[in-house]
Formats: C-alpha cells, structure tokens, sequence
C-alpha cells in the first residue's frame, strides 16, 4: 500500500479535498486555506471575513443597546427657569409635570390645546411644536420657543421658562437663558 492510499505519508495525516472545479487534491492539515464562501453578488468571500464582519456588527449593537439602556434607564430632567431640577416621569404632558411640582400653569380646556392658557418657554427637548398648537403663536413667539405645556410631551430632559410668579413660594429664578 503507498502512501496516497493509506491516507499517511511520513507519520502525517493528510487530507483530500475536491476543489470547485471538481478536481480531487491532497493537502496537509497544517496548511489549511480558509473556507470560501460565495455572497449574493456571486463575489467570493472567506469565512473569516464574514465571522469579523459578525463579530463588528454585534460589538456594534450591544453597544446601541446600553447606551439606549443608560440614557432610557433614568428619568428625564425638568429644569424650570433655571433653577427647579427635578426628575419626572417619561411621557407625560409637561402640564401635567409641572402640576405635580407646584408650579400651575393656568387652563380650561382639559389639555386640549384649544385656549392657549398654558404657555411657556421650551428651550429644549421639547421636540417641534405641534399643528395643534402652531396657531397660537407668531413666527417670532416659535422663535422665542414659546409653546402649549398641555401638548408638550416629556421625552427626555427638557429645560423651560414659566412666569415667576407661577413657581413655588421661595424659588428664585435665575435670569433668561
């Protein structure tokens, strides 16, 4: 029996392979090629390629997802005239988080949006102001960020501006940002 057949030459074990081609080879194990693969285009890919590519593209998400975790994971910031820091529940009106720290917005329409009592300035994370409440105010009031605290919805944290005389007996306000 030669070597070819026994599978064995001087003590190393070989393999045989069939190329793409068709054509039967043997090879050594230490010199073992990377596996190809063929992607959609018909281009041919190694598997190496295709497992860093994985690997980058779950490094990549698990990052996406704690850092969604982190910031989703607190509660968003109510900063009221620079000065009244507290934390409030996500989703609710900013009407509704302002009632429960005190400061009373003036309304009669149930935070319907229809008599335009409740305005405040929004400076940020307020988001774009809403059709329901656009015409209530001029280009310039948008401008100044004048909004309806009964249709804004608080998302993340938000930094607003209430008449003075709304906040909570003993808070000074801190001049206009």
């Amino acid at each position: 029996m030669n070597a070819w057949n026994s599978g064995r030459m001087e003590g190393v074990e070989l393999c045989l392979v069939r190329t793409p081609e068709g054509e039967e080879r043997v090879r050594h194990p230490a010199k073992v090629v990377p596996s190809i693969a063929t992607n959609r285009s018909g281009k041919q890919v190694k598997h190496t390629d295709m497992i860093a590519t994985g690997l980058i593209i779950g490094i990549a998400l698990v990052a996406l997802v704690v850092l969604l975790l982190v910031k989703n994971g607190r509660r968003p910031r109510l900063r009221v005239n620079g000065v009244l820091i507290v934390e409030v529940d996500r989703g609710v009106r900013l009407m509704n988080a302002l009632a429960a720290q005190g400061v009373l917005l003036p309304g009669t329409c149930g935070g319907k949006g229809a008599c335009a009592l409740c305005k405040c300035q929004v400076f940020s994370g307020g988001g774009p102001i809403s059709p329901q409440e656009a015409p209530y105010f001029s280009k310039e009031a948008i401008r100044d960020h004048w909004r309806l605290a009964c249709q804004v919805v608080v998302k993340g944290d938000i930094s607003i501006r209430v008449p003075d005389d709304l906040l909570p007996p003993g808070t000074a306000s801190l001049p206009p940002e």
